[in-house]
C-alpha cells in the first residue's frame, strides 16, 4: 500500500513539473482556439480603426501597455509565459501614433503571438488554426507544416488594406514555439 501511494505521489510530480496539460498545452498558455476566436474579431475590424482601448476590449488576455506615455501607448502585451526571459506564450500589439498637441491617434499595425506546446503537431495545428482566423487562405495552411523554420505569405485584406503574415517554428529542448507576425498596411 505505502509503495502504491509513494508511486502515486511521484507520478503526481512528474505531471506537475512536464508543465503541460493533456493536448500538449503547456502551463500558462491559452487556448488557441481563444486566441483564434479574438483574431477573428481583429481580422473582421479595419486596423485602422483599432486603438490600444479597442484592441483591449476585444482580446481574451490582460493587455498592459508596454511602451506608453502620458497620451498614448505604441504596444501592449500580454505576460503569458515567459521561460528563462524567452517568451513561449505571449502576444504583442504594436501601433503607429500620430500627435497632435495633447492628443494622439492610434492604429493598430502589427501582432506578434507567440505559442508553444510540448510538441511539433500541437504546435503546428495551433498555429495553422490562429493562421485560418487570421484571413489565411486553405492552400496556403498546407505549407504550414513545422518543417520548414520560416513562411511569408501575402494577401490582399479588403478595406484597403493589405495583409503579410511572417510564421516561424524554434524547437529548445522538449518544447516547440511558433510566432506569427501580422501586419496590414494601408494599400
Amino acid at each position: 500500500m505505502k509503495l502504491q501511494r509513494l508511486l502515486a505521489v511521484v507520478f503526481a510530480f512528474a505531471v506537475a513539473a512536464n508543465s503541460q496539460t493533456r493536448d500538449g498545452r503547456l502551463e500558462g498558455c491559452p487556448n488557441p482556439t481563444t486566441i483564434a476566436a479574438a483574431l477573428d474579431k481583429v481580422q473582421h475590424s479595419r486596423w485602422q480603426d483599432l486603438t490600444v482601448e479597442r484592441v483591449q476590449s476585444m482580446w481574451p488576455t490582460e493587455l498592459l501597455g508596454a511602451n506608453c506615455d502620458t497620451v498614448a501607448c505604441s504596444s501592449i502585451e500580454s505576460k503569458g509565459r515567459i521561460i528563462d526571459g524567452r517568451s513561449e506564450c505571449s502576444e504583442a500589439f504594436q501601433f503607429d501614433v500620430k500627435r497632435e498637441g495633447e492628443r494622439a491617434t492610434e492604429r493598430l499595425n502589427n501582432i506578434v503571438i507567440h505559442y508553444s506546446a510540448s510538441d511539433k503537431k500541437s504546435t503546428t495545428d495551433a498555429m495553422k488554426t490562429m493562421a485560418r482566423a487570421i484571413g489565411l487562405s486553405d492552400s496556403d495552411l498546407q505549407q504550414i507544416s513545422g518543417e520548414e523554420s520560416q513562411r511569408d505569405f501575402h494577401w490582399d485584406s479588403g478595406d484597403g488594406e493589405l495583409s503579410t503574415l511572417f510564421v516561424e517554428f524554434k524547437h529548445k529542448g522538449t518544447t516547440w514555439t511558433g510566432t506569427l507576425r501580422l501586419s496590414r498596411f494601408p494599400k
